[in-house]
């Protein structure tokens, strides 16, 4: 006589005897196909977490390809005018600015002063360089690409309109640079829109 509860194509069937034990009642509680589903919902619970893990990853990278690069410079302009050189609303900045860090000597006995404006503006055409590279993405981050990039220009032209500290030739070409992106990343995407 079999006192082990019968199992028919994976269900499990209980007893109809009272005579087991309590150790071969936990042993045998789950049937076999709800082990399995048990064990496949755990391994698909995990695998969705790792797959919502890429997906916030790939969101995070796809934000910051939207960013454009132009703002690097902006942001450590502005760093440099405000909080290392007090005094955005004088000309003590500009003067700061634009005093040599150092020479390198040319070829007929010349000296070239480097400023830190001059150092600046080296920075932002390697940066617009990649930003430019960066238009060959998907549609939809070249867009928000474009559009912050120009709230990037007005942020600029309001900060070269009203403060003194950035009304000078730097700051006025790297304020070209961030126009120039904007007019070249619509030309691009006319164009691809355009089929040519």
């Amino acid at each position: 006589m079999n006192l082990a509860a019968p199992h028919v194509r994976g269900f499990f069937l209980p007893s109809r005897r009272p005579l087991l034990s309590a150790h071969r009642l936990a042993k045998n509680r789950l049937p076999l196909f709800a082990r399995c589903f048990r064990q496949r919902c755990h391994a698909a619970l995990h695998a969705d977490a790792e797959a919502g893990q890429i997906q916030r990853i790939a969101l995070g990278a796809r934000m910051f390809a939207a960013l454009p690069l132009l703002a690097l410079p902006v942001i450590g302009y502005n760093i440099l005018v405000f909080a290392i050189f007090p005094g955005g609303r004088n000309h003590s900045a500009v003067a700061k600015l634009t005093e040599p860090l150092f020479t390198v000597p040319t070829p007929r006995d010349g000296q070239w002063p480097v400023t830190l404006s001059d150092l600046i503006i080296f920075i932002s055409l390697v940066i617009l360089f990649f930003e430019q590279l960066k238009t060959t993405e998907r549609r939809h981050v070249v867009i928000l690409n474009q559009s912050m990039s120009m709230m990037l220009f007005v942020g600029c032209l309001v900060e070269f309109l009203l403060f003194p500290a950035f009304a000078n030739s730097a700051f006025f070409l790297l304020s070209a640079m961030v126009l120039l992106d904007v007019a070249a990343g619509f030309i691009a995407t006319l164009r691809s829109e355009l089929g040519g």
